[in-house]
């Protein structure tokens, strides 16, 4: 089973759209059932406790952190993170904008 091209199109484009680093690669890996061991599974936080996983089917993907690797040692999960920031730091950030109006103000009178 293969994706076909016009899906992995979707799918690189989506991840374009969120601007993320990471693509799918135009070479399918692993067709069928498989399950994944020790070798394929990434050492990673994300991981911890997974000692075998089950897939069916993959595809390469190029940029970010891998999970799993196929049975060619291709990356086949991968993750990006992103930082987010607190909600605090925002509601800071513009009471001080704000202050900063306010001074400017006066100082014009």
């Amino acid at each position: 089973m293969e994706l076909p091209g016009n899906q992995k199109r979707l799918y690189k484009d989506a991840l374009a759209a969120l601007g993320s680093s990471m693509s799918i690669g135009n070479t399918d890996i692993d067709a069928g059932w498989h399950s994944a061991t020790s070798a394929q599974i990434a050492t990673d936080p994300l991981m911890t406790g997974v000692s075998t996983f089950q897939y069916a089917y993959g595809s390469t993907v190029i940029g970010g952190t891998a999970l799993l690797y196929g049975t060619t040692g291709d990356k086949l999960i991968t993750y990006e993170g992103t930082s987010v920031s607190e909600p605090s730091t925002l509601v800071l950030l513009g009471s001080g904008l704000v202050e900063l109006g306010f001074i400017r103000r006066r100082f014009k009178k």
